[in-house]
């Protein structure tokens, strides 16, 4: 828990260190994506690994930097974790965040800096910057053209697929075998022998990469209101109210470790999303309190991991 912690926290205040007056800041496409990426494992090549685990839609791939000790290695009792960004497509400071967590794990290894050395020594570390890159290129066509983005272009896929409600509904399996009292146990086989939609190639990429590493937990990054969102992301009624899981305290724990540590998410007195007049206690919320997402990234890696 500790090392998770150490990971959640270290996304939230490396701006005090890093970059310096002297970044730019700016969008990044695909090729400068995979630049930052590939900058970053030839200035640290014994503790990075550069990775594709699979293609969106438009065959572009999803470019992963894996950060620990011994990269391209499970390490039994090393937890795995990762990060996701731009799930939605003209979401992008999720992504341009990462493009700086990245090269500042790396820098800051280099330097010595213990809590880093630490984190990278004793845990394995995935991070894609992009889960919809053909997304973000709709979305960054339309902003060269007209100098803005709408809310919706760019936020779905290439085949216009909201990617946040593609994923199989892994809490109406579970809720439905719980009001049964069924002991059944392979609830996620039988969830994906039931999906009823078809699944998007980034979905599947997902869904396939979590098959291949054991990943103990992870954190997809969207735009949107300043709040750590934490599971159930669904509840049993489809209305929005409180629904816990049986790692409920865990996760206000580590979502607790996320806001706190960030300058103005814990902020009673911050301004408030124009989107919403909520505001969240601590800065945090239960997904399915806040508002239900069916067929969520979320609902299935809470299920699964």
């Amino acid at each position: 828990m500790k090392l998770v912690v150490l990971f959640l926290v270290a996304l939230t205040v490396y701006v005090d260190s890093f970059p310096d007056d002297d970044y730019t800041w700016t969008h990044h496409d695909a090729e400068a994506l995979k630049r930052v990426l590939d900058e970053t494992a030839r200035e640290c090549p014994d503790i990075t690994r550069v990775y594709s685990p699979g293609k969106s839609v438009k065959n572009v791939d999803l470019w992963t930097i894996e950060i620990t000790d011994n990269p391209g290695v499970h390490e039994p009792g090393e937890p795995e974790f990762k990060y996701v960004g731009n799930m939605h497509g003209n979401e992008v400071v999720g992504r341009e965040i990462l493009l700086i967590l990245i090269p500042y794990l790396c820098k800051e290894y280099n330097k010595g800096t213990p809590t880093i050395v630490e984190l990278v020594d004793n845990t394995r570390i995935h991070i894609m910057p992009t889960m919809n890159p053909d997304g973000y290129a709709i979305a960054l066509e339309e902003f060269l053209k007209t100098g803005s983005n709408s809310w919706t272009v760019g936020r779905q896929n290439a085949n216009n697929v909201d990617l946040n409600r593609n994923f199989p509904d892994m809490d109406k399996k579970f809720f439905k075998l719980q009001k049964m009292h069924s002991k059944i146990n392979n609830h996620i086989t039988m969830t994906m022998q039931e999906i009823g939609h078809l699944l998007q190639k980034e979905t599947q990429v997902i869904l396939n990469w979590m098959t291949e590493y054991p990943f103990v937990l992870s954190a997809n990054l969207h735009g949107g209101d300043i709040v750590a969102n934490y599971p159930f992301d669904a509840s049993k009624d489809g209305r929005p109210h409180y629904q816990k899981c049986a790692d409920d305290a865990v996760f206000i724990e580590l979502s607790k470790a996320y806001s706190q540590a960030h300058a103005t998410m814990s902020d009673p007195g911050r301004k408030k999303c124009d989107m919403t007049e909520e505001s969240f206690d601590d800065g945090i919320t239960n997904g399915a309190d806040w508002y239900p997402v069916p067929g969520g990234k979320e609902k299935m890696l809470t299920t699964v991991q």
